[in-house]
């Protein structure tokens, strides 16, 4: 298993232990990315006793200023993944966020306060082909 799948899992299940699981979005931000190669963002949905209608990721670069959607993948229960491909990845730095939609009405992002105008930022790095 590789190290950041580790940490998302122990996010997933730390709470579980507690008892204290929390229905929002989680996610471990990389400190850099390459930006020769596809990336795969991974996020963690926990909807309390409700469905999750949809989980969409929103990004961009520092050299675009609308953002692109994608709906993530699902690869297992509660655990989500954003592809983004190297074409995609035509600045210098990339922004993004998470929004997801419960069946009861409520919502939740990553980063959690305003995502839209405060999204993650992450420097992009590498040799473009």
């Amino acid at each position: 298993m590789r190290f950041d799948s580790l940490i998302l899992l122990l996010i997933l299940i730390t709470p579980v232990f507690l008892g204290a699981q929390e229905t929002g979005v989680y996610h471990e931000s990389p400190d850099s990315l390459p930006n020769n190669q596809t990336i795969e963002l991974k996020f963690i949905v926990i909807a309390n006793f409700t469905d999750i209608t949809w989980v969409n990721g929103f990004f961009r670069t520092d050299t675009s200023a609308a953002y692109r959607e994608k709906s993530l993948r699902q690869n297992r229960k509660g655990m989500y993944v954003l592809p983004i491909a190297p074409e995609e990845l035509t600045g210098d730095t990339l922004y993004y966020f998470v929004a997801t939609h419960l069946d009861d009405g409520r919502m939740f992002s990553w980063p959690p306060d305003d995502p839209e105008a405060n999204p993650r930022a992450c420097p992009l790095y590498g040799t473009r082909e």
